[in-house]
């Protein structure tokens, strides 16, 4: 868990210094306006940083499905991941 953390906070800690965030005012038809951070190609590294990850976790799942233990708690992780997986990919699709 420590290099995965470690990881992050390298990225998040240079997508920060490098590109600080800031705001641009939309306005709707109503004329309300509103602040959104806008969108840059950190965030898209960081989608497909998370896709890989999930992947490599399927790539896991599906290698010790057959692996013995009392509780069988592998295919209880596997469904997890497998449901984390289909979540994220469906809202990726959307945004």
């Amino acid at each position: 868990m420590a290099p995965i953390l470690l990881i992050m906070l390298v990225y998040l800690g240079t997508w920060t210094l490098s590109a600080p965030p800031d705001a641009e005012i939309i306005t709707d038809n109503l004329g309300l306006k509103f602040k959104q951070c806008t969108y840059n190609w950190w965030d898209h590294s960081l989608a497909i940083g998370e896709i890989l990850f999930l992947l490599w976790g399927v790539r896991v799942c599906y290698r010790v499905r057959h692996a013995e233990s009392l509780y069988n708690e592998a295919r209880l992780i596997s469904y997890a991941i497998y449901n984390i997986f289909t979540v994220n990919s469906v809202m990726i699709a959307f945004q």
